[in-house]
């Protein structure tokens, strides 16, 4: 996207996103694992 006066001035637009919010700060060191669920998201 290409800044313009108008969207410089106004600042940035919200959005809307629809889905599952997750949060976590676990680290999962087994590989088979962590990648199921980085497949299901």
């Amino acid at each position: 996207m290409v800044p313009t006066r108008l969207s410089e001035m106004n600042g940035p637009q919200p959005e809307i996103r629809y889905g599952i919010i997750a949060s976590g700060n676990t680290l999962i060191k087994d590989a088979a694992t962590r990648d199921k669920f980085v497949e299901a998201t």
